[in-house]
């Protein structure tokens, strides 16, 4: 017999209101990650949009998967069926490779599969690619906001419709749009990627991660934009999480200049 998780888990939505309530988020961190879970298709896409945030003491804990007293005997089985298959299959289709060259033509070799691999986007290897991409993709590196994960990006830019709208997109290796365009707050200004010194960047990424006193903590997100450093400049927000949910964050300029720290406090 199977066992039921009994275990259950706060919808996103409520964890990032609680979130905005206690101060862990800003209101425009809130409305991109509510809109970020309503794409999510996975529990574990859910989980990657809370994952830096702290709980209460009293919040459930994570679900956890229901056990089968079969499943050791059933994945034997399921591995030597498998084997079997495959070696069958083979068997029944391989033959020897033969080449054959027309009079005339060069003899073509089969090309080497190209694989290349993304970088993480709170790196600088990653924010550097994602940068190229932007540009090539849209033309310049101008937005309202940007948003990095380590897997993926959202950002908010004006409407090529008109600038009194934006538009939301989402990138995961390419660019994809979230949704219709909106209503852009009158006043709201934009901020160029292109300014971005990204190698001082990385210097503050290593400092926020070993600096703000989270403990084998890591970067869970990177927001760019021109709302929290007062009279519409530009910051950059780098903020660190460990599994413990113990959370901190630094706040500085494009240039790399420290504007203020907020470790975390025991």
């Amino acid at each position: 017999m199977f066992e039921r998780a009994t275990t259950t888990v706060p919808p996103p939505a409520c964890c990032l209101d609680a979130a905005l309530g206690d101060g862990q988020l800003a209101a425009d961190d809130h409305r991109t990650l509510i809109e970020l879970a309503g794409t999510a298709k996975t529990l574990g896409e859910l989980t990657e949009f809370t994952a830096d945030l702290q709980r209460t003491s009293d919040a459930p804990a994570g679900p956890r998967p229901p056990r089968s007293h079969r499943r050791q005997w059933f994945a034997a089985i399921l591995v030597a069926a498998t084997v079997a298959a495959a070696a069958t299959g083979f068997a029944l289709v391989y033959r020897p490779a033969v080449t054959i060259s027309m009079p005339g033509d060069p003899e073509l070799d089969a090309a080497a599969p190209l694989v290349i691999a993304t970088p993480s986007l709170v790196t600088r290897e990653g924010m550097a690619l994602f940068r190229d991409q932007y540009r090539a993709r849209f033309g310049d590196t101008i937005a309202d906001r940007f948003l990095l994960y380590p897997d993926m990006a959202s950002v908010d830019r004006p409407s090529a419709i008109r600038d009194t709208l934006y538009e939301s997109w989402n990138y995961r290796g390419g660019f994809a749009k979230s949704g219709d365009p909106r209503s852009r707050t009158s006043g709201t200004v934009t901020v160029d990627l292109g300014t971005l010194d990204i190698d001082a960047m990385a210097s503050l990424i290593t400092l926020a991660v070993t600096g703000l006193g989270v403990e084998q903590g890591r970067v869970t997100h990177i927001v760019f934009d021109a709302s929290r450093a007062g009279r519409g400049q530009p910051s950059v927000v780098i903020y660190v999480n460990n599994e413990f949910k113990e959370s901190a964050h630094l706040e500085a300029t494009p240039s790399g200049e420290i504007l203020r720290q907020s470790p975390f406090r025991k």
